[in-house]
């Protein structure tokens, strides 16, 4: 029960705000890591260890992008749950179900490639 002098009486909270230096810095988001439709995947994510590997690289997020959203060939089935999509001499490493599962497939990594001797 509270003290007779302080019966009616509202309590007031002061909140004070943190100085800005103080406060979490904001995320700003970052052009390429999720991309809603793609084409024969839906939706799709990109790991940060394949974004290190474009900027490692000198890959330009232009050329990551028409590998992922306008392939020439199939995909190729590497395992269960793992795909190859290729173009242009690079290829994205895509993980169809990551643990864990978020609803999007995950560009796991992305390596350049040369192209092979075919016998004649």
């Amino acid at each position: 029960m509270p003290h007779p002098s302080q019966r009616g009486r509202k309590k007031v909270f002061v909140f004070e705000r943190k100085p800005e230096s103080a406060q979490p810095p904001k995320r700003e988001r970052v052009p390429g890591v999720y991309y809603p439709d793609v084409p024969k995947l839906g939706s799709v994510a990109v790991s940060r260890h394949a974004q290190d590997r474009m900027a490692e690289f000198n890959i330009s997020l232009e050329r990551f992008e028409r590998v992922l959203l306008d392939p020439l060939k199939e995909d190729i089935r590497e395992a269960a749950g793992i795909l190859w999509r290729e173009r242009d001499g690079l290829r994205l490493v895509i993980l169809e179900r990551p643990e864990p599962f978020r609803g999007a497939k995950l560009v796991k990594s992305i390596f350049r490639i040369q192209n092979q001797a075919k016998p004649v």
